[in-house]
């Protein structure tokens, strides 16, 4: 259900989220979003093409779940 793309490499070091959400838009025809981040001042912000909350919550479970299940190898 989830699509992580795995980093051939090892790094600890940031991206630039705009690089990164220009190569998602690329290479992914998103059907729905939700886009989680933090601006320039640390200001948290959330948008998402979802309306009802309970389908944003699911999007955000699901995308834990893949993160944890993607860390564990």
């Amino acid at each position: 259900m989830s699509n992580i793309v795995n980093f051939p490499g090892e790094t600890t070091l940031d991206i630039d989220p705009n690089e990164m959400l220009k190569n998602a838009m690329e290479e992914f025809n998103f059907e729905s979003v939700v886009l989680v981040g933090f601006t320039g001042e640390d200001e948290f912000t959330l948008c998402s093409s979802v309306g009802k909350s309970s389908d944003m919550v699911y999007m955000l479970e699901v995308g834990k779940h893949a993160v944890i299940q993607s860390s564990q190898g």
